[in-house]
Order: structure tokens, then C-alpha cells, then sequence
């Protein structure tokens, strides 16, 4: 039996929502989600941001560049990681150290690869 397919036409409509009606429309759709829950102070509401996982990690430690703790910082929040002993930090601060840990390896080789090439120019021209 072939499906019988229609169109449905939707018109677009203006829906005007006062502050309070919307307010009370995001609450009921943060709830439906499972979302944080709301705390309503006045006409402000707060919405608690979930807590951040927390990972493990140990920084390398030596007497000389890597001596001192880390700095970090994401969106205006510090941190200070201390160097050679494991600490527990949220996982954005984590991640934040990985890319940044990734990007030095990356500059190291590009810098190896430039000065390879540069030797290999000025033996060509000695």
C-alpha cells in the first residue's frame, strides 16, 4: 500500500511574551531538560551552573624552567597549579593545560624543522 504524503503549511505568527512569561516559560523548559535548578531573587533569576568534573593531575617538576607553579587562567577565573605533586583541578582548568602542553610540542617542532632546513641552506652555501 503506497504512503499517502501531504504538505503542511505553516504560517508564520508574532508572539509577544511579557519578562514574567518568558522567565516562567525558560523555567519550565530548564525543568522538562533536567537542568540545574532556579533560584529567583526579584526579577533576576540565577540558574546554578552544574559543577565541574574534577580531575587528577601532576605537573612535571625540575630545578630549573619547571620549578614554579603554573598559572591559569579561564573566563577571569585563576588558578595556580602547583608543580610536582598531584593535585585535583576542574576539568576545564585540565584541558586548558593539555592544549596549551600540545601546542608547545607542536611549536618545538616546527622550530626543529626550520632550523634543520636552515642548516641544510647554509651548508649549500659554505
Amino acid at each position: 500500500m503506497a504512503e499517502k504524503k501531504t504538505e503542511t503549511k505553516v504560517e508564520e505568527q508574532k508572539v509577544t511574551l511579557s519578562l514574567e512569561e518568558l522567565q516562567a516559560l525558560i523555567r519550565q523548559e530548564v525543568e522538562k531538560a533536567g537542568g540545574p535548578k532556579e533560584e529567583a531573587k526579584g526579577e533576576t533569576v540565577y540558574v546554578k551552573a552544574p559543577a565541574p568534573e574534577r580531575m587528577k593531575v601532576k605537573l612535571f617538576k625540575d630545578n630549573d624552567k619547571y620549578k614554579d607553579p603554573l598559572y591559569v587562567s579561564v573566563n577571569g577565573n585563576r588558578f595556580i597549579v602547583p608543580r610536582g605533586v598531584e593535585v585535583e583541578i576542574p576539568d576545564y582548568v585540565a584541558e586548558v593545560i593539555e592544549r596549551s602542553m600540545a601546542q608547545d610540542e607542536q611549536t618545538a617542532l616546527t622550530i626543529e624543522k626550520l632550523e634543520s632546513k636552515f642548516d641544510e641552506k647554509t651548508k649549500d652555501l659554505g
